[in-house]
């Protein structure tokens, strides 16, 4: 709703691209004017659908393509076919200065390996990302779906905000062992949403898979936002333990959320683990328990 207000305000003010471009006619926007801000914000302010269509139909300028550095596509993504995932990949590589991608809730990625493996092999090319959304994907799925997401966030070592959270990581052991694996490996994230991956339940889940969560956060230490909210943490003593301890590490929070996680129905023991863990975070200027 939001951004079709904006783009209502845009139009009346008369600074977004002829109807023609919205359209994707390329004799208009080749005679268009040089690019501007404006055409930016236009873009940014179309929903996912609609910027999947210009981005497809190379329906932009290259002027516009080199100033864009947002892109919107939840929601726009699922059951699509591999080959057409890795065309719009590759299209993706035409916006050089594209620094945040958002692919959440595009819950056909967690169901197929080959789809999920074209995603993996875009994402492995958009070395230039700093902030990446995959909330609410399924990833818990399948296996190699999984793995391959895993594998291409290892590439993307600018990351700065990634976005993991209500994937259901607790469903499926490896999924979380191999998403531990490449949070290693991105240790200029400063944001980090993890929230409702179900970590410490105890149906059908390991708690070293769990507990491999929590050492890979030791390596975070620029962290400064974390979200761990609906974990159900409290759940185990061993992975409340575990992600107390992590907390040590993490000096540098300034934000932490650690709500729905059972914690008042925990072991004494990893009560007072975590009030040792937040102890540390001496630069806590918000806390949600």
């Amino acid at each position: 709703m939001e951004k079709k207000l904006l783009r209502m305000m845009l139009l009346a003010l008369g600074i977004v691209p002829s109807l023609f471009a919205v359209r994707g006619d390329n004799d208009a926007i080749e005679n268009a004017e040089a690019c501007n801000s404006s055409e930016v914000i236009w873009f940014e302010a179309l929903d996912s659908t609609e910027q999947l269509k210009l981005i497809e139909a190379d329906g932009l300028k290259e002027a516009t393509k080199k100033a864009i550095t947002k892109i919107y596509l939840s929601w726009a993504l699922s059951d699509l076919s591999t080959k057409r995932i890795k065309t719009i990949f590759e299209k993706l590589e035409e916006y050089p200065s594209l620094t945040g991608l958002d692919l959440s809730n595009n819950n056909g990625l967690g169901y197929s390996a080959e789809a999920a493996k074209a995603f993996a092999e875009g994402l492995k090319c958009l070395t230039r990302l700093t902030n990446l959304n995959l909330g609410s994907n399924d990833l818990w799925r399948n296996v190699e779906a999984t793995k391959a997401f895993a594998e291409g966030l290892k590439c993307l070592t600018r990351l700065t905000n990634l976005n993991l959270g209500s994937n259901d990581l607790w469903r499926n052991v490896e999924a979380t062992k191999a998403f531990a694996e490449a949070l290693k490996v991105l240790k200029k994230l400063t944001n980090l949403d993890l929230s409702y991956n179900g970590l410490g339940q105890a149906v059908r889940f390991s708690y070293e898979a769990a507990k491999e969560i929590a050492e890979a956060l030791k390596c975070l230490a620029s962290l400064t936002d974390l979200n761990l909210g609906g974990n159900c943490l409290g759940n185990n003593v061993e992975v409340a333990k575990a992600f107390a301890e992590a907390l040590k590490c993490l000096s540098r929070l300034t934000s932490l959320n650690l709500s729905y996680n059972d914690l008042g129905c925990c072991d004494v023991e990893a009560a007072k683990a975590f009030a040792e863990g937040l102890k540390c975070l001496t630069g806590l200027t918000g806390l949600n328990l």
